[in-house]
C-alpha cells in the first residue's frame, strides 16, 4: 500500500500495532499481505503537533511505531481496539474530546486552508498578505506546527492534487 505525500499525517493500524506515518515527502509502501487487518486515521498536520504536544518535523518521512513515541496515547488507543473490533467511532469519540479543549493557532489552520483550496498554487507572501501575519511568523509557527516550512507544505499539496488528477483520470 503506497503512501503517497498528501500534507496529512496518519496513525496506520495494523494487526494491532499502532504506527505513526509523518508528514511524506516522498511515497512510501507498507506492506499489507491479505490475512492483514488495517486502517488509518488521518490527521491535519497541526492536530498532530497538539495530540503529541512536540515538534513534529523529527517524524517527516518516517513511519515509527506509536509506542516509541507516545506510549500514553498508544495504550489509550489499545483500549479502544480491545473494547470493539470495528473502533472507529470511539476512536472518533476520543479525539474530539482530546482537542475540545485546546487552543489552536488560527493563523496556521487558515494557511493550511488557503494553501490546500489553491491546490498549492500560492505563494507564501501571499499567504502573509491574506491573513495579515509577518512572513517570518508563519514560518516559524509552520515548521513548528506542521513539520514543514509553508512553501515545503505548498509544494507537497501540489504533488498531491496532481497525483490525485491523475489517478481519476486514469493515467
Amino acid at each position: 500500500m503506497p503512501i503517497v505525500p498528501d500534507g496529512c499525517i496518519d496513525i496506520i493500524c495494523k494487526n494491532s500495532k499502532l504506527f505513526l506515518s509523518g508528514l511524506m515527502e516522498f511515497t512510501q509502501i507498507v506492506a499489507i499481505e491479505p490475512k492483514d487487518h488495517y486502517f488509518g486515521i488521518q490527521f491535519k498536520p497541526y492536530a498532530v503537533a497538539m495530540l503529541l504536544d512536540e515538534d513534529i518535523s523529527v517524524f517527516n518521512d518516517e513511519l515509527i511505531l506509536l509506542e516509541g513515541v507516545n506510549s500514553d496515547l498508544t495504550k489509550e488507543l489499545q483500549k479502544i481496539f480491545e473494547m470493539d473490533a470495528k473502533p472507529y467511532g470511539l476512536m472518533n469519540d476520543y479525539f474530539e474530546k482530546f482537542f475540545a479543549d485546546k487552543e489552536v493557532e488560527f493563523f496556521v489552520l487558515e494557511a493550511i486552508e488557503l494553501i490546500k483550496t489553491s491546490h498549492g498554487n500560492i505563494t507564501v507572501m501571499a499567504l502573509c498578505e491574506k491573513l495579515g501575519i509577518h512572513q517570518k511568523r508563519l514560518e516559524r509557527l509552520f515548521v513548528a506546527l506542521v513539520g514543514v516550512s509553508p512553501k515545503k507544505f505548498s509544494k507537497i499539496v501540489r504533488f498531491h492534487s496532481t497525483h490525485r488528477m491523475l489517478s481519476e483520470e486514469g493515467m
